[in-house]
C-alpha cells in the first residue's frame, strides 16, 4: 500500500487491553489498513494507517463505533 494517511481517532470510553487488541486486530484485517495501533502512553488515542480509497475518517469512526466502541476524529 503506497497511499497511506495516519488518521487519529480519540476512543470516548476506557477499554480494557484485551478489547484494545481485539479492535486493533479486527482493523488490521480490514482492506486499506496497513497498521493499527494504540499509543502506548494513551489508551484512548487509536492511530490507523490506511489507504484513503479505503477509509475516511468517518468510515474508520463508524467502523470502530459498530463494534461497541465509541470513538471521535481525535483533533
Amino acid at each position: 500500500m503506497d497511499n497511506t494517511q495516519r488518521m487519529n481517532l480519540h476512543i470516548d470510553e476506557d477499554i480494557d487491553l484485551e478489547r484494545r487488541q481485539e479492535i486493533v486486530a479486527l482493523l488490521e484485517w480490514e482492506p486499506g489498513v496497513s497498521q493499527a495501533w494504540f499509543e502506548h502512553d494513551d489508551p484512548h488515542h487509536l492511530v490507523v494507517v490506511c489507504d484513503p480509497a479505503y477509509f475516511s475518517a468517518a468510515t474508520l469512526v463508524d467502523f470502530v463505533d459498530r463494534h461497541g466502541v465509541h470513538a471521535r476524529v481525535a483533533a
